[in-house]
């Protein structure tokens, strides 16, 4: 998701701004409604969690071994995908057999999300090396282990607020990211 926000890169084609505005209203949709049926949410929330960091974590992966620029950093970067992609297969894996106690689950979502946002973080500070990396893969790995603390720290009901409520908010960034690259004429390069 957010790792769509790049654009520019050299190698990469650009995205189009109506994908960034679709998933800025599914997200913006999506919270809302958590806010206004919590119950009719939460069962799905472990489900919507482990597909996004499926995603993100395919998407990390990607980028790190399609990208023929070698960086110092690439390892960790490719660490930080691969701990996001085995959580968020324990956990639909956890879903799956039937062993969803929420404490556990919540454990390893949050833990997951620390090691994946510290790996590509300490990779940047250990090696000094940037290469490829812009602010907002900082940022975004910055934010999964503030939300890994927060799911830490928080009890259930809480944590389901601030989830609906952080949809929501990424969702009107994304909105608004969307009717920036409008208004620059973005468009996918073929």
């Amino acid at each position: 998701m957010l790792n769509r926000l790049k654009q520019g890169v050299p190698g990469q084609k650009q995205t189009t701004w109506w994908i960034v505005l679709l998933e800025g209203i599914l997200l913006l949709g999506i919270g809302i409604f958590a806010l206004a049926n919590p119950q009719a949410v939460a069962p799905w929330i472990v489900v919507l969690i482990a597909v996004y960091l499926l995603v993100d974590s395919g998407s990390i992966i990607r980028a790190n071994t399609i990208n023929q620029v070698h960086s110092a950093s690439r390892s960790y970067q490719l660490a930080a995908g691969g701990i996001g992609l085995i959580t968020g297969l324990f956990l639909l894996l956890r879903l799956f057999l039937g062993n969803d106690s929420s404490q556990i689950t919540r454990a390893i979502f949050s833990i997951g999300l620390l090691l994946s946002g510290l790996v590509f973080l300490v990779g940047l500070v250990a090696t000094d090396d940037k290469q490829g990396v812009r602010g907002r893969d900082i940022a975004a790995n910055t934010l999964k282990i503030m939300v890994a603390i927060i799911f830490l720290i928080t009890p259930p009901g809480v944590t389901l607020r601030f989830i609906a409520i952080f949809a929501a908010v990424i969702g009107v960034i994304l909105i608004a990211n969307a009717l920036v690259l409008v208004g620059r004429g973005v468009k996918a390069q073929h």
